[in-house]
């Protein structure tokens, strides 16, 4: 909110444009019709006051009181009916025409209230009458500045007309000259105060509800593809209503294999360019496309012109699917079209499509399947289940709808309950390997297995391969057996295949018994997903720890760009000691989280977590460009003393170009590249993609050194294959220096084999004196750990540094 408003002050204040007039226009309608009408019973109330017996002369007979007031009830009245006349047309006139009429309005009143003080009675109310017309029309907002002044003057002019000019001799004590004046400069600065106030604060609702439009927009949008998500579908769906429409479901054939083959960034790069081809493309352009979720795509079509659609689709087809533009990817597609007067039929012919792209692919790579949508015919398949509203179509159970509206009629809040979550791992490769037949086929089985096993529960099937189970119990106990014995059951229906099935449980024992059932859907979810690649854990209950865990991680994400934005996420600096003269000879930058009450969210925590979400770049380079800011700061003598050593995640490279975000920050801040150390982890280099980054960073000049070497598989063909600069031993192997001998003969032999292959070598986690001696005796070039230094904040290093000098 501060940028935005520092923008908005940043502009010209008094720049016209079509919002500010329009809303100015409303205003001063509005308020004009207010004003004048209370002007209006101004008039009348002093009519009827000249006409009662106990009224007391006018000041000035010259002037008639009466003559004011009428006056004051035809101006107005003739104002009301124009403006009411205007104001149901305030969008469809120029808002030029509202303001100049209010404007005229304010002006022959300002006229009156100036002739108000020749009429004013003797006693303590001689100024009345002028105080509440002036402070009537100080309310209304000017939209130009001379106007605002020029109302004012104009009353003030009058005064001075009648006083001058027809010279009426008036004689005021000087005290009610000192009143008038200063009562009109009070008008003067209110009606400046207020008009800005008006134009900051209409700027800002304006610039607002842009920005909730773009929001709205980016929430509809798939940030992968640009093309409209599920939510959007959702929000569209009940615009074909009523009309007659041509869908298409459309997914690659063997993206998987693509992405395990190619990487993940040739499979996103094909997603994006079947995206462009839809927007681009003359036919596909003018129809609704989504992202419908993985590489499945949904277009829909607004006409009757079925063969125009299927001609495009066998096009797009042939494009990818032809190594000469560039891929080599079969898609298969299955279409419905026909007319659709319900979101029941909008949603069921969106199931037929879907439905025939897996017929599309039960008959190979690279087909089209479609089935004309007859209204008739839907209506007899309704007729057959009563309940499709609220029954899944594949299965039988029911579906999300149904669930939650089953057990909306349960007590919940006085009775012991559980839900439980399943899913089923891997199955999109089921779905390659075996068919989308035998994969639909095995999800009716298991369904029908989990209902059977819990048979007074309500069993259902929230979307593809997830099941939910409610039960009137919170025996956890006697739930892991129910699941292990679905579990066991399962495996047979897929021969020479691992039918892997999790399960996540939530009970309201131990839990408030207020919690919702939204909310603990969420967390046997949370439970059941908390399982995901590994196969040893397959049952998992929502507990204490677990919770924690949770609000853990959804702390993380929800607070990162605050914390970003307000610099709670700072860098830390450990030192790197040379061995030769035990001098620093540079920093590894690390990362510290703040919490606005002070508290200290350690990388242990947040990084993992970032790492899922595909965020932690934004760290990373939120502490890269800080630390090179600092660094810009120093003297030029001063910055090449130290080598600075950062860490980057795999994800890193999968979330932006790594290579030109390092290249655009050191050239903003002027820096030397030969000061920058990039650690990477040694899993991360054992990646083709990767590799390649590497080599193109060492011919810019940044300096590449393998992190944690030693903790995983590939550490030799590592160093075969990279041409790296510096290793890092992984510290677990200093951590059994005592207790274990062969950690000694090891870190020897690779510290060794490193310095034989060019390689400088540092050992992190050294702690005493022992593992320093040793660690200079076998010929390691730098020390990294808590006997040198812990890591450090900015200022505290700083200090360090003085002193060391």
């Amino acid at each position: 909110m501060k940028n935005l408003l520092k923008y908005l002050k940043s502009k010209n204040k008094y720049q016209k444009n079509d919002e500010l007039l329009r809303a100015a226009a409303r205003n001063n309608c509005t308020t004009g019709i207010g004003t004048f009408v209370l002007v209006l019973m101004i008039g009348l109330l002093g009519t009827l006051g000249e006409f009662l017996p106990y009224g007391t002369p006018e000041v000035f007979p010259q002037i008639k009181g009466i003559s004011i007031y009428v006056l004051a009830i035809m101006v107005n009245s003739i104002l009301i009916i124009i403006l009411q006349d205007l104001k149901p047309r305030l969008d469809f006139v120029r808002p030029e025409l509202v303001l100049n009429t209010c404007y005229v309005g304010f002006l022959i009143n300002a006229i009156i209230s100036g002739l108000t003080i020749f009429s004013t009675q003797r006693g303590s109310s001689i100024f009345f009458e002028l105080v509440i017309i002036m402070t009537i029309l100080c309310a209304l907002p000017f939209y130009r500045t001379i106007r605002g002044w020029f109302v004012i003057l104009f009353s003030f002019g009058t005064f001075l007309f009648l006083d001058s000019v027809l010279d009426l001799h008036i004689d005021l004590a000087w005290q009610d000259f000192f009143d008038i004046i200063i009562f009109y400069i009070m008008c003067e600065i209110y009606i400046y105060i207020h008009r800005n106030n008006f134009i900051e604060s209409v700027r800002l609702q304006n610039a607002i509800v842009y920005a909730n439009k773009e929001l709205r927009e980016k929430s509809r949008t798939d940030s992968l593809t640009g093309l409209m998500n599920r939510a959007a579908l959702d929000e569209d769906t009940r615009y074909f209503v009523g009309n007659h429409i041509c869908a298409a479901m459309l997914d690659f054939d063997s993206f998987k294999q693509a992405n395990d083959t190619r990487g993940h960034a040739y499979g996103d790069y094909l997603l994006q360019s079947f995206a462009d081809e839809l927007r681009n493309d003359s036919f596909f352009s003018r129809c609704k496309c989504y992202r419908y979720g993985g590489d499945e795509f949904l277009i829909i079509d607004l006409s009757d012109d079925i063969t125009s659609f299927t001609m495009a689709l066998s096009r797009l087809q042939t494009l990818f699917n032809d190594p000469v533009n560039g891929f080599s990817q079969p898609i298969s597609a299955g279409y419905t079209y026909g007319s659709v007067g319900s979101l029941r039929q909008v949603n069921t012919c969106l199931r037929i499509a879907d439905e025939q792209l897996y017929e599309a692919k039960a008959q190979g790579h690279n087909h089209i399947c479609g089935e004309h949508f007859v209204v008739s015919e839907v209506n007899g398949k309704i007729e057959e289940d009563i309940n499709d509203d609220v029954q899944d179509m594949l299965t039988g159970l029911l579906n999300q709808k149904g669930f939650l509206k089953k057990i909306k009629e349960k007590p919940l809040d006085r009775i012991p309950w559980t839900v439980i979550s399943f899913d089923i791992d891997r199955f999109q490769d089921i779905n390659k390997e075996f068919g989308y037949a035998a994969g639909n086929t095995l999800l009716e089985r298991v369904g029908h297995l989990i209902s059977r096993t819990f048979p007074d529960g309500v069993t259902a099937r929230f979307e593809s391969d997830h099941f939910t189970v409610f039960t009137g119990s919170a025996d956890v106990v006697e739930m892991q057996r129910m699941i292990e014995m679905v579990q066991k059951k399962a495996t047979a229906y897929l021969p020479h295949w691992r039918l892997v099935i999790r399960a996540g449980i939530w009970t309201n024992r131990g839990f408030d018994h207020s919690t919702s059932l939204q909310s603990a859907l969420d967390m046997a979810k949370y439970a059941c997903d908390s399982m995901r690649h590994q196969s040893n854990i397959l049952i998992r209950v929502y507990d204490e720890k677990l919770d924690e865990t949770r609000k853990n991680e959804s702390y993380i994400v929800n607070n990162l760009g605050d914390a970003l934005y307000k610099g709670r996420i700072v860098p830390y600096f450990q030192r790197i000691v040379s061995t030769s003269d035990e001098k620093t000879a540079g920093f590894e930058v690390l990362t510290r989280w703040f919490t606005a009450d002070g508290k200290v969210i350690p990388p242990s925590v947040f990084i993992p977590v970032l790492e899922k979400t595909m965020d932690v770049y934004r760290v990373d380079f939120s502490v890269f460009r800080s630390v090179c800011a600092m660094l810009s700061q120093l003297p030029p003598e001063e910055r090449t003393k130290h080598f600075l050593s950062f860490n980057f995640s795999r994800t890193d490279f999968d979330s932006c170009d790594v290579h030109r975000e390092l290249d655009r920050i050191i050239d903003e801040y002027d820096l030397s590249r030969s000061l920058i150390r990039v650690e990477i982890t040694e899993s991360a280099m054992a990646e083709a993609r990767i590799r390649k980054i590497v080599t193109e960073l060492r011919h810019s000049g940044y300096r590449v050194c393998i992190d944690d070497f030693g903790s995983g598989s590939s550490s030799l063909n590592v160093l075969k294959d990279y041409d790296v600069e510096v290793v890092k031993l992984d510290m677990d192997f200093i951590k059994d220096f005592h207790s274990n001998p062969k950690s000694r003969i090891i870190i020897k032999d690779l510290t060794k084999l490193c310095k034989s292959l060019g390689m400088r070598v540092v050992i992190e986690g050294v702690e005493t004196q022992e593992q320093v001696d040793f660690v200079r005796a076998i010929g390691a070039d730098f020390i990294q750990g808590f006997f040198y230094s812990r890591p450090e904040s900015l200022n505290s290093l700083l200090e360090s540094l003085d002193l060391e000098d």
